[in-house]
């Protein structure tokens, strides 16, 4: 893969514990990452091995070139196409540092 097919911008968002007008902890999201520009791969359905309820668990591949600041990490989120992907993986392609590949499923609001 070259560098130039990831022209697609993202956001990714770390989950914080704030608390609400109550008192309780709850869970937020800030950004974390400047815009980061990936690449995106859907798999097929029949690549999909999971399922929630009644509906197909919808699974994103999104890779980005690699650099020594990002931080991902699973449970982070992306911001994508105004839907929102919790990170499940995220790994070195390869071992040589050259991209990193990011599995996501789709969060419903």
């Amino acid at each position: 893969m070259r560098v130039g097919f990831c022209n697609v911008p993202v956001k990714v968002e770390r989950a914080t514990l704030t608390r609400d007008d109550f008192g309780h902890q709850t869970k937020a999201y800030s950004s974390h990452l400047s815009e980061l520009y990936v690449a995106i791969r859907t798999p097929r359905a029949s690549d999909i091995q999971s399922a929630e309820g009644d509906a197909m668990l919808k699974v994103v591949q999104f890779t980005t070139p690699y650099h020594e600041s990002y931080d991902i990490a699973p449970g982070d989120r992306i911001v994508w196409d105004g839907s929102d992907w919790e990170i499940i993986t995220a790994h070195d392609r390869d071992g040589y540092r050259n991209f990193i590949d990011i599995t996501a499923r789709q969060v419903t609001r």
